[in-house]
């Protein structure tokens, strides 16, 4: 029987509170932000209980070869790039739906004319389902 080493992780929250004096709501969330960034900000001990992002960073043999990483266990996941980022992800459903009704659409053309580009178009589009849906 072979022995595999497996590296497990989870991101904890860790939650600090503190307090802003500011002249209006805007004037408090600036304040926040500001306060944060000056790396003032202090966290109280992790709350265990609120895990998220549980995953198997890497699986190695019993000869340190990695057989597997970045394998999710728990639904969650973790997105940079901020807000842009995620109103891409609040939008990706209907996002989705639009391109699920823009191929059925487009689908429909028969016009030699215009159908290398309607075969162009609908390539990218079911691309993007396709990877939308989690296939290459």
């Amino acid at each position: 029987m072979k022995t595999y080493t497996v590296l497990y992780a989870e991101d904890v929250p860790h939650y600090g509170c503190h307090e802003v004096q500011a002249e209006t709501d805007d004037a408090a969330i600036e304040a926040a932000i500001a306060l944060h960034e000056r790396g003032a900000v202090t966290f109280d001990d992790a709350q265990w209980s609120g895990s998220v992002c549980a995953r198997i960073v890497n699986i190695q043999d019993e000869h340190g070869n990695t057989i597997d990483e970045d394998r999710p266990i728990d639904d969650y996941f973790l997105r940079s790039g901020g807000t842009a980022s995620r109103f891409l992800c609040d939008a990706a459903d209907e996002m989705l739906n639009a391109l699920d009704c823009a191929e059925s659409f487009i689908a429909g053309f028969e016009d030699d004319e215009c159908q290398e580009g309607v075969d162009e178009l609908l390539g990218s589009i079911r691309a993007a389902i396709a990877k939308a849906r989690g296939r290459k």
